[in-house]
């Protein structure tokens, strides 16, 4: 189930790993499942390098559970500096995959913002795909004051807008076509393509595991 977060503020913690922050604000269920390759600084070298490239897909699987949902990301530099790839599952009476695409989205914007927080001199962009356009749309659309209690998927929208504020790290959401790899070998894919169809690998198997033994919210 989700949970609305308070207002952004900067955090009362000094730390310059960024894992740090997302876990002070709380909302740790969905950095349990978190991997990161190479010194966690490598994100906030490879944005300012704009070597930075962040993937996200959400799965649901409606006749194996109907209540639950799944999102995965990968953020990983094109140079070589590391990866940071995670997955988590989340449950409610009004699951479906779009859900999980707007919640990938959410924790891409929030790793950025914790990065952007302990290094507040970068000004740079970083493109975010996403194969749910619809998500893309809804998340370029939100209002900057207000979201309406009984607007679909408010409580992830509100999430959103709780964390919007100044910052100088912007992602840029594109959009990408889903499960190339039913048509083409995963090998011959663009390295893109591939960060998508290991995000929804990643968040399949999420779910499926879940299912087994739930530990997420």
């Amino acid at each position: 189930k989700m949970h609305t977060a308070p207002p952004f503020k900067a955090p009362s913690v000094h730390t310059d790993d960024f894992r740090t922050i997302l876990n002070h604000w709380g909302g740790s269920w969905m950095w349990d499942h978190t991997t990161i390759v190479g010194h966690y600084s490598w994100v906030a070298e490879a944005a300012a390098a704009n070597t930075l490239h962040v993937a996200t897909d959400g799965s649901y699987m409606r006749h194996l559970a109907p209540d639950t949902y799944a999102t995965a990301f990968i953020l990983e530099c094109t140079e070589g500096r590391g990866q940071y790839i995670g997955s988590f599952a989340s449950s409610g009476s009004s699951s479906n995959a779009y859900r999980g695409e707007l919640l990938g989205l959410l924790a891409i914007s929030l790793v950025l913002r914790s990065v952007n927080t302990i290094y507040p001199e970068l000004h740079c962009s970083v493109p975010v795909y996403c194969d749910c356009e619809g998500a893309i749309k809804r998340i370029r659309s939100i209002p900057t004051y207000l979201i309406p209690t009984n607007a679909k998927h408010a409580k992830i929208l509100k999430l959103f807008l709780s964390y919007q504020g100044p910052s100088t790290i912007t992602p840029e959401k594109h959009h990408i076509k889903a499960h190339q790899d039913d048509l083409t070998n995963f090998e011959r894919l663009s390295w893109l393509a591939q960060l998508n169809c290991e995000c929804d690998y990643n968040a399949k198997s999420h779910l499926l595991a879940n299912l087994e033994n739930p530990r997420d919210r």
